[in-house]
């Protein structure tokens, strides 16, 4: 009689999940940085995103790769608008001269969705992409308003930026912790590919978290989550994959397991510092070549031997969170597309606040 009441009981729980409701910013700029600040290659991004329950419709859970539902699986969904800014090295030039990157700017519409494996500590994350590259993504309208705001000069160089094309990418991602981790620390192997009109590419690395912080598994975010109260139960903690018991102080291993966890994941703080290493094979990227559904040729783009196809670039992230807010200050850093000797970065704030 008890073994089924802890069945029901494990049950309605995972029928009464409720995914986090958000509201996120980003914004991304060279000068957000002490050293390295100029208008050159990614210069600007601007990202607004919402994640909400009601996003989760039949048509999205067949279109966006996830797990089976089942126990311990975990389903957010988002929808965000992103604007990109790229400019060459000088960013003053009238016309692109074809030797450097041509200007460009991309405004899309993202929906996507996190699914999570908690027990398992695996997630995937698939987004489809749509909107447009050109001037209607208004690129230079933004820029050269920031510009007059700052008392700059105007960047005039957008009038050979490159002409309007469409934009249909499929993005996916996996992430999985590796038995490396700690009570103090996470592990996980980061692997993503996208596919479409704009970008194709493949990319892996890892992820090193050093901190206080919930997990990685239960969102995306590892986000709070005031009306879903996370309970790990002891045939949670037998179906762990192996090595997944290492993120647990030694004195919590055995009977005690799932009521540590059940207090980490729902405690209302975290306070952590997040490392990425990532190398990527770059084998179309429209911000230098144009879309490949593109409707006006305008400046012709750079050509496909013309820039470095492999690549690398890292991020460090500090991250404060405490219950309805999450603060992120991110650096990131990448070898230049075109000389390859050089690197160039740039970098983001990011805030996220539940509602």
């Amino acid at each position: 009689m008890i073994f089924w009441g802890m069945m029901l009981f494990q049950l309605l729980a995972q029928q009464n999940y409720q995914s986090p409701r958000y509201f996120r910013g980003i914004s991304a700029n060279d000068i957000y940085q002490l050293t390295g600040q100029s208008d050159r290659d990614y210069t600007n991004g601007i990202r607004v995103e919402i994640g909400h329950p009601e996003f989760a419709n039949k048509a999205a859970k067949h279109f966006l790769f996830g797990f089976k539902p089942g126990k311990g699986i975990y389903e957010d969904y988002s929808l965000a608008v992103r604007q990109n800014i790229f400019t060459p090295t000088s960013p003053f030039f009238f016309y692109f001269n074809g030797l450097d990157r041509p200007f460009a700017a991309t405004l899309v519409v993202d929906y996507g969705r996190v699914s999570s494996n908690f027990n398992k500590a695996k997630q995937w994350e698939s987004h489809v992409v749509l909107g447009i590259l050109g001037p209607n993504a208004l690129g230079a309208q933004l820029q050269n308003f920031v510009h007059k705001v700052l008392k700059n000069d105007s960047v005039h160089g957008w009038d050979g930026q490159l002409g309007t094309g469409l934009i249909f990418d499929y993005n996916i991602g996996y992430k999985q912790q590796l038995p490396f981790s700690t009570p103090i620390s996470e592990v996980n192997w980061v692997s993503k590919a996208s596919v479409g009109s704009f970008e194709n590419s493949i990319q892996t690395g890892l992820e090193i978290k050093v901190g206080l912080f919930r997990d990685s598994y239960i969102n995306s975010n590892g986000l709070y989550n005031k009306r879903y109260k996370h309970r790990v139960s002891h045939s949670d903690v037998n179906s762990f994959r192996k090595g997944r018991l290492n993120s647990l102080p030694m004195r919590f291993r055995n009977g005690k397991a799932a009521r540590y966890i059940s207090r980490r994941i729902n405690r209302p703080y975290q306070i952590y510092a997040s490392w990425k290493l990532m190398s990527r094979l770059m084998v179309y990227d429209g911000a230098l070549q144009g879309s490949l559904i593109q409707l006006d040729r305008g400046t012709r783009g750079l050509s496909w031997d013309a820039y470095q196809h492999g690549q690398f670039f890292s991020s460090l992230d500090i991250t404060l969170d405490y219950r309805w807010l999450q603060i992120t200050i991110r650096k990131v850093v990448e070898n230049d597309d075109l000389r390859i000797e050089r690197i160039f970065g740039w970098g983001e704030f990011d805030i996220l606040i539940l509602f």
